[in-house]
């Protein structure tokens, strides 16, 4: 089955009143090349995390981001009540003895700035520290980052799927048109090369030049050529349904570029040459979409 190797998912989980988020961008590459960017994800665990991604995606260029930020629903800070009511006795103090009028309101926002008043959950943890400790948590953030991305993937696969069916059976469809010039083809050939022979002064032997016809028709026969081209179409469909089948494709259409090159180079034929140029363009187009196929 084919799938795109382009692909996007995120997985969040807040943690202490933290929220931290795995996102990952996956684009097409010749194998798997897997970038982790930031510097939150504890080191005790890349390796793990390299093991899980490649074990999923198994080819691509990859960005994998994991971001922290604190959560509006759960601050992860509380209020230093011993402080404030300090600081706020304080200031009550001040104000009267200078005559300054202030509202409690107006106090209370003050002094919720000063220092100590406002202190973390969990004081003097790095953000790191504190993603090692709610691992478990995290790695399901992860897992569901991936198969977020693995959904997309198959998503995109589906049109790839029906895209490279479609240009496969236009190639078909363009062999088949082949077929209707053969026999102008054929004769075009051989008038061709009766025409030539008038310029020989010497008589030529008829046996022998009917020999020599015969074995020239043999050479420029593109009939072989459109049989394999056939069967490479063919195989190319019957692979699509295997498991990463990319690196298989691309292979296939090098085989289906020889067929139709070498078509090419034996028509001698102006209505075939075009079709010829036409089969070239749908090949191109599918070569272009088997990049992305994983």
């Amino acid at each position: 089955m084919i799938e795109s190797m382009t692909g996007y998912g995120k997985g969040e989980r807040i943690c202490d009143g933290t929220l931290f988020k795995f996102e990952i961008r996956a684009v097409n590459s010749k194998s798997l090349d897997l970038a982790i960017k930031g510097q939150l994800l504890p080191r005790e665990k890349e390796a793990k995390v390299r093991e899980v991604v490649a074990a999923k995606l198994k080819r691509g260029s990859v960005d994998l981001y994991l971001s922290a930020e604190r959560s509006e629903v759960e601050s992860g800070y509380r209020i230093n009540r011993e402080v404030v009511g300090g600081y706020l006795k304080e200031l009550r103090e001040i104000a009267e003895e200078e005559g300054i009028e202030q509202s409690n309101s107006t106090l209370l926002e003050l002094t919720v700035r000063l220092p100590k008043s406002v202190e973390s959950d969990c004081e003097g943890e790095t953000l790191q520290e504190l993603a090692l400790r709610h691992w478990h948590s995290l790695e399901e953030a992860l897992n569901e980052a991936l198969e977020m991305v693995l959904q997309f993937r198959v998503a995109e696969g589906e049109m790839l799927n029906r895209e490279l069916s479609k240009r496969v059976e236009t190639i078909l469809q363009l062999s088949n048109r082949v077929e209707q010039f053969e026999k102008e083809r054929e004769l075009s050939l051989r008038n061709r090369l009766l025409e030539r022979s008038k310029e020989f002064k010497e008589s030529l032997d008829p046996g022998r030049f009917e020999q020599e016809l015969l074995y020239y028709t043999e050479r420029v026969d593109i009939t072989e050529e459109r049989v394999r081209l056939k069967q490479h179409c063919n195989y190319f469909i019957k692979t699509k349904e295997e498991s990463a089948p990319g690196k298989k494709l691309g292979f296939i259409t090098q085989e289906m570029g020889r067929e139709i090159n070498t078509l090419g180079s034996k028509a001698n034929h102006f209505e075939i040459q075009k079709i010829v140029v036409e089969m070239k363009e749908e090949l191109e187009k599918i070569k272009e979409q088997l990049l992305n196929v994983l």
